[in-house]
C-alpha cells in the first residue's frame, strides 16, 4: 500500500511541472497556480485545448472578465478558463502586400542641338539681304510627374525659346 501511495504521490508530482502552459496567463508575482487541468479533443480535422487553472488570489473583485483571441479565456473568481482552437495544419502569416512606387518624381534635362538663332541682314547701297542664322543651341528642361500616368512641364533654350509640355506615360 506505501509503494501505491508513493508512485501515485510520484505521478501527479511529475504532471503538475509537466505542462510548461502553466506559467502562460498566471500574473506572476501577484499570485500564485493552485492547480492547472488541460485536456486536447481531437474530432475530424480540428483539434480543441480546454484548460482550468485554479489561482490562489481571485484578482476579478467579483466581476468575470472574457477576453478573445486566438484562445478564449474567461475568468471568474479565482479560475481562469481556457478554450483553444488548434489545427494540424501550421498556419501561415498574413502577409500583406503593398506596392512601394520607387520611381523618381522630378527630372532636369538638358538639351544639345542646331537651330535657328535670329536673323543676318546684310545691307549694301542698293542690296539688303536677310537670312536666317543658324547655329549650336542648349535647352533646359524641367518635368513633374504628378501621378503614375501624368507629367508636365517647362523648357527654356539659348535662342530665346521657352515651351511649356505635357506627358502621358503608358
Amino acid at each position: 500500500m506505501k509503494v501505491l501511495i508513493v508512485l501515485s504521490m510520484f505521478f501527479i508530482g511529475v504532471t503538475a511541472y509537466a505542462n510548461p502552459g502553466v506559467k502562460k496567463n498566471t500574473d506572476i508575482g501577484n499570485r500564485k497556480v493552485e492547480s492547472h487541468s488541460q485536456v486536447t479533443r481531437c474530432e475530424g480535422d480540428g483539434c480543441t485545448t480546454n484548460s482550468v487553472t485554479r489561482f490562489d488570489k481571485d484578482l476579478s473583485n467579483g466581476k468575470k472578465a472574457i477576453y478573445f483571441g486566438e484562445c478564449n479565456y474567461s475568468e471568474e473568481g479565482g479560475k481562469r478558463y481556457e478554450h483553444c482552437k488548434l489545427s494540424k495544419e501550421k498556419k501561415k502569416a498574413k502577409v500583406k502586400e503593398k506596392i512601394v512606387d520607387t520611381t523618381k518624381n522630378n527630372r532636369v534635362q538638358l538639351h544639345v542641338g542646331y537651330g535657328p538663332d535670329g536673323l543676318e541682314v546684310n545691307e549694301t547701297n542698293n542690296d539688303t539681304t536677310v537670312k536666317e542664322k543658324r547655329k549650336a543651341i542648349f535647352g533646359l528642361q524641367y518635368t513633374r510627374r504628378l501621378n503614375q500616368d501624368f507629367n508636365i512641364g517647362v523648357s527654356a533654350f539659348t535662342n530665346k525659346s521657352v515651351t511649356a509640355t505635357f506627358g502621358i506615360d503608358y
